[in-house]
């Protein structure tokens, strides 16, 4: 299927040409498409402790972000406006890495997210 881009290759798939479609999406980290999947069931939890302290903290690769946690508490997500407090907001760039705006600084917070390969938004073509 030549000249369609990667997104059109998956979703136009067949036997022929799914492996080496899927196989593309991997990174220089070996994430890829199998990856994605498991994390999407079991999202990968990751701790980030001694941070600068700042109200922005951006997330070291791309990801959906299930959920986030700040001193032992759920922090509840939103994607528009200004954070009140206790609430983090959650946007993502081009490449689909999250930034997360608290309403105070924190220097330390536990993040849920789905882990997609650093090349995701190239691979797949898309933008937010």
């Amino acid at each position: 299927m030549s000249g369609l881009t990667r997104l059109e290759n998956i979703n136009l798939a067949n036997i022929t040409n799914l492996p080496v479609t899927l196989s593309s999406l991997r990174d220089g980290n070996d994430r890829g498409f199998g990856t994605m999947l498991k994390s999407l069931g079991v999202p990968a939890s990751q701790v980030f402790t001694g941070l600068t302290s700042s109200v922005t903290q951006v997330a070291p690769h791309p990801g959906w972000v299930f959920g986030v946690i700040v001193a032992g508490a759920d922090v509840p997500i939103i994607y528009a406006g200004s954070p009140a407090a206790g609430e983090v907001r959650v946007t993502y760039d081009a490449a689909g890495v999250p930034t997360l705006l608290f309403k105070a600084a924190v220097t330390a917070y536990t993040l849920l997210q789905a882990a997609m390969p650093d090349t995701i938004a190239a691979a797949l073509d898309f933008a937010p």
